[in-house]
C-alpha cells in the first residue's frame, strides 16, 4: 500500500474495504492482520475503527497509459472536479 509507505513508519493500516473475492484473498495474503470491511454500502461506520488518513482507488483501466490500446476509453471517465486524481494502474496521474 504506497499510502502506507509515504506516510512513513509512523503509519498503520486499521482496514480495509473491497468486495471482490479476487482482491480481498491479495489483500488477506498481503495483510493477514487487517480486517476487510467488505461492502462499503453495507459497513456500519459505527463500529469502525476510526482513522485519520484514508484512500480510495476506482476501476481506471480506461484512462491507464498501460492499457490504452487495450480497451474502450471512457468507460469510466472521471468528471472535471477530480482531474487531481491519480490512476494507481500507470501512476501517471489526470
Amino acid at each position: 500500500m504506497g499510502a502506507v509507505a509515504a506516510l512513513g513508519g509512523s503509519a498503520r493500516l486499521a482496514w480495509v474495504a473491497d468486495h471482490d473475492p479476487h482482491v480481498s484473498s491479495l489483500l488477506r495474503a498481503r495483510f493477514p492482520d487487517v480486517p476487510n470491511l467488505g461492502d462499503l454500502a453495507a459497513v456500519r461506520w459505527n463500529r469502525v475503527e476510526p482513522v485519520d488518513v484514508i484512500t480510495a482507488g476506482f476501476l481506471c483501466q480506461d484512462i491507464s497509459a498501460a492499457a490504452r490500446d487495450h480497451v474502450q476509453r471512457g468507460a469510466t471517465a472521471l468528471s472535471p472536479d477530480r482531474a487531481g486524481t491519480q490512476c494507481a494502474g500507470d501512476g501517471s496521474g489526470l
